[in-house]
């Protein structure tokens, strides 16, 4: 095992030791990284769930980079793989696009060698979306529940008659996303109830609407 390591770090230049350290380090920092996402994040996704490929994300980049680096052979050969990629999966939240960029960007800052300006980077950064979300996030984020409608029938339910409806049982709300196809319409708020008795009033106003509607009332904490 251990003739094998040199050959292979012989071979692309790559310090194996070093290389462990890299690759240690940017794991543990995507860890770091998909608690902060879970506790602060403020998406609609399963958090934890999508934290989980954090970590998988930083130290595969880290490898590839660190490979490639080395052979030119090897960085057009990864072009060519990189060519038939297709990604199935649609990233609906832009926030949980920009955790993944930043967890990319841990790969390829260790895979390059840059390791203090990685770290310092990456420091700084959860540092400012710290304080955005401390002293800033607020401002946007309802202190209630984040209320789910999901309808098959677009024409029966838009985003007007929604809209009256949480107006009229709820003291306060903010529209978060809102999606309408041909076939469908969904809607997310953070919502504030007037009483106990709000969520099953508007649960049956869409019903009037839409009597095959979906209502789900999702818990704000990750």
């Amino acid at each position: 095992m251990t003739n094998l390591f040199s050959h292979v770090s012989h071979t692309l230049n790559v310090p194996i030791l070093a290389f462990a350290l890299d690759f240690l380090t940017s794991a543990f920092m995507a860890f770091g990284l998909g608690l902060f996402y879970v506790r602060y994040g403020e998406s609609f996704s399963n958090r934890r769930s999508f934290a989980k490929s954090f970590l998988l994300l930083a130290t595969t980049t880290m490898l590839v980079i660190s490979i490639v680096k080395s052979s030119l052979e090897l960085s057009l050969g990864l072009v060519g793989a990189l060519s038939i990629v297709r990604f199935r999966s649609a990233i609906k939240e832009p926030e949980d696009l920009l955790y993944l960029f930043l967890s990319l960007a841990i790969g390829l800052g260790f895979g390059a060698g840059l390791r203090v300006v990685t770290i310092v980077a990456f420091t700084m950064t959860l540092a400012l979306l710290w304080v955005r979300v401390r002293f800033f996030g607020s401002a946007d984020v309802l202190n209630g529940a984040i209320l789910s409608v999901s309808s098959r029938n677009s024409a029966a339910l838009d985003l007007a008659k929604m809209r009256q409806i949480l107006e009229k049982h709820s003291t306060n709300y903010k529209v978060r996303r809102y999606e309408r196809t041909q076939d469908s319409t969904e809607l997310f708020a953070s919502i504030e109830f007037k009483d106990d008795h709000s969520l099953s009033r508007v649960d049956q106003d869409l019903r009037q609407e839409d009597g095959k509607v979906q209502v789900t009332l999702l818990d704000q904490a990750p």
